[in-house]
């Protein structure tokens, strides 16, 4: 036992060194591995047993319902040979395009930059986009006196700071307001602890009820932008062009004046649908803030700015549609924005692109976490199918002593030696087992996304400045380009950590 425990700290440190300073240094991840206080608010235990991701068993029942849902997509064997497979291929296919060995229309580079509209980096580094970026950082720091300084340099004063809680379901939050200019603000942190882990992890999704009275339920619906008119998702008009999906500004977030009616089709129902972690943390914050909405906004006609990163942006996403129901002078007005950093995907297929007049969703360069939807796992399991028939064929597969000494053969070649498929290969094996893009299952980055990358042929060394060789589109969360996980390596994480936000910004990354 001794040496295993040996074993196992040695193995840490290693892994520590090799973690690069400037990611040591990121207050996302400084929070994530830092120990928690617990927090000195007593629980009540029949309140544990009412209120949602409050005790074990909800959280068990989540994830079984989560893991149900993955289990249905799941039959091909030797799945772990097929990712380490997968890894390999996407080196290889990461060189051949370095080398100029793929057609260009086949380039990852080319990919990104068909989806969407092209956008000046002056556009995307705005003040706007800046300061939201500034507030959803400033959401990790956890001493109350220092962010109240950070925020009144900024003419903004401290209303709320809560940031220790002992069970999943909620989120760290501040509220800051600027008489000067009209606006408060919202700050919301991303994943920090275990708890918000959980939190991000009951990502079934559920239908979202909006309760004006504690006993009686609307219907939320979608409606669509055709002309000047609107037309509810529940008249015939609207069937024609089922499953369509553009970058324009094709549908809206409405609440529905009728009672709440069960609308079925082929391909799901017209309910919004959410992340059901999150929408639960959203609710339990708009319970906090509610009564500044109420005297600023609504009684002062003050703007309201919702920031967040990670589950954060996640968090702040859910709360905006939700505001804008309860609230309508935020819908009429445009009293409400919400800047989600690195969100994960949290609304349906038609939600996700009828946000995009309220919420601005950025993404950067290979970021996982708004790629990482069931949507996106059925995809690559089409691809992993197709790894494996062709491991099958070359007799790869580990399946006894010899099969498995010439798979690791394969796997040691690195990025050298044959790939298994080529790209149009792996391109058709997913467009051809792809699932309905609108099934109720599928979340999706909401609202207008900020794809902001840097081409493979640009990249330089971790150590230097990529700054200069960034470019941006702007798309929407259906984008084919964010149903692509690349396995680049370490940049899959840490292109999701604020200092990497900063950096594509153009900003020098600080906590304040």
């Amino acid at each position: 036992h001794l040496t295993s425990a040996a074993f196992c700290a040695i193995l840490a440190n290693w892994l520590w060194k090799k973690v690069p300073q400037w990611i040591r240094e990121d207050v996302s991840f400084q929070s994530l591995i830092r120990p928690r206080s617990s927090s000195s608010m007593p629980v009540s235990p029949n309140s544990q047993n009412r209120e949602e991701l409050s005790h074990l068993n909800s959280v068990l029942q989540k994830f079984q319902s989560l893991a149900q849902s993955v289990e249905k997509m799941h039959n091909i064997p030797h799945i772990h040979a097929c990712i380490l497979a997968y890894i390999k291929w996407s080196g290889q296919m990461k060189q051949a395009q370095l080398e100029g060995r793929v057609e260009e229309t086949q380039t990852r580079d080319h990919f990104y930059k068909s989806v969407g509209r092209n956008v000046a980096m002056e556009e995307l580094r705005s003040p706007k986009h800046q300061v939201a970026l500034e507030f959803a950082t400033w959401a990790y720091q956890n001493d109350t006196n220092r962010l109240s300084d950070i925020l009144n340099a900024r003419n903004f004063t401290l209303l709320k700071h809560e940031h220790d809680f002992e069970r999943p379901g909620h989120v760290a939050y501040f509220v800051a307001v600027s008489e000067e200019r009209h606006q408060v603000h919202v700050g919301i942190r991303g994943t920090s602890s275990l708890e918000d882990l959980v939190t991000d992890c009951c990502g079934s999704s559920v239908p979202l009820h909006h309760q004006q009275q504690e006993e009686q339920q609307k219907r939320v619906e979608v409606r669509a932008k055709q002309a000047q008119h609107v037309v509810y998702v529940n008249e015939p008009s609207m069937h024609g062009n089922e499953g369509e999906s553009t970058s324009e500004e094709q549908f809206e977030i409405v609440p529905s004046r009728d009672e709440m009616i069960q609308v079925e089709e082929d391909d799901g129902d017209h309910f919004i649908r959410c992340h059901e972690g999150i929408l639960v943390s959203a609710r339990r914050l708009i319970k906090k803030i509610r009564r500044f909405v109420k005297q600023f906004v609504v009684g002062c006609g003050y703007q309201l700015v919702l920031n967040g990163h990670s589950l954060g942006a996640g968090a702040a996403i859910l709360s905006g549609v939700i505001l804008r129901l309860e609230f309508p002078e935020l819908v009429e007005d445009s009293r409400l924005h919400v800047y989600a950093i690195a969100p994960p995907p949290v609304l349906d297929h038609d939600s996700a692109i009828g946000s995009a007049s309220f919420i601005t969703s950025f993404v950067n360069n290979s970021d996982f976490i708004p790629r990482c939807s069931l949507y996106n796992l059925a995809l690559v399991l089409e691809g992993l199918k197709c790894l494996h028939r062709r491991l099958d064929e070359k007799h790869l597969n580990p399946t006894g002593p010899k099969t498995t000494a010439s798979f690791f053969h394969h796997l040691s070649e690195g990025i050298k030696g044959e790939a298994l498929l080529s790209i149009e290969e792996w391109n058709d094996a997913i467009r051809n087992g792809a699932p309905n893009i609108r099934q109720p299952d599928h979340l999706f980055v909401a609202g207008r996304v900020y794809l902001v990358y840097v081409p493979w042929k640009e990249e330089v060394g971790d150590a230097e400045d990529r700054t200069g060789h960034y470019q941006c589109i702007e798309t929407d969360g259906a984008a084919s380009v964010l149903s692509q996980i690349e396995a680049d390596g370490p940049r899959l994480f840490t292109d999701h950590v604020c200092s990497s936000y900063f950096e594509a910004m153009g900003m020098e990354y600080e906590l304040g």
